[in-house]
Order: structure tokens, then C-alpha cells, then sequence
């Protein structure tokens, strides 16, 4: 699958994996939601969501997470890897200054 920047703008996406779904959010660096959606926790769903973005991607170490995160490497996309509890410590910090997290 190639990649494609959005006109004039770098994407950031955030996947919060579950047991059987992904929560999946696209922003732009201006922080503006492009799209969220839930989606089957499968590779195809996952790059069907990410496709024609540069996006980089943030995900928590949680488990069974290598297989996406080796699977995003090998497709060029730049893959950092949150620790879950400095995550929810970042969340709450966030919940409590503006009232939500998106």
C-alpha cells in the first residue's frame, strides 16, 4: 500500500487496542479529529484505516501488540510505542485541564 501525505498536512493516529477491537483516531497536527473509528483488531482493518496517510502512529505496549507494530514498520509507517500507565497518567493530566481527552 503506498502512503500519500494529506494536502499541506502531517497526520498523527492513535490505536488503543483491545481484546477484539482497535479504537482508531486520525488527527492533524493542528489537533483536529479526521477520523475515529472502532475497528476488528485484523492487520487489514488496521491498514485499510491508515491508508493514503503518512501517519505516525502511537500505540500502548499492551498485550499482543508486536504483530501490528511489526506489521506498521514493515509498511514504512513510523510506529512509537506508549507504556499504558504513563498513557492513562497523560489522560487523566488531560481530563482534568480541559474536561475530555478528544
Amino acid at each position: 500500500m503506498s502512503k500519500k501525505p494529506l494536502p499541506s498536512q502531517i497526520i498523527y493516529a492513535a490505536l488503543d487496542l483491545g481484546q477484539r477491537t482497535i479504537r482508531a483516531v486520525l488527527k492533524r497536527q493542528d489537533d483536529k479529529i479526521v477520523n475515529e473509528l472502532k475497528i476488528k483488531k485484523q492487520a487489514d482493518s488496521v491498514l485499510k484505516f491508515l491508508n493514503g496517510t503518512n501517519a505516525s502512529v502511537v500505540m500502548e505496549s499492551g498485550y499482543n501488540y508486536q504483530y501490528l507494530y511489526d506489521l506498521l514498520k514493515s509498511e514504512g509507517y513510523n510506529v512509537k510505542v506508549a507504556h499504558p500507565l504513563m498513557v492513562k497518567a497523560c489522560d487523566i493530566t488531560v481530563i482534568r485541564q480541559f474536561g475530555s481527552i478528544l
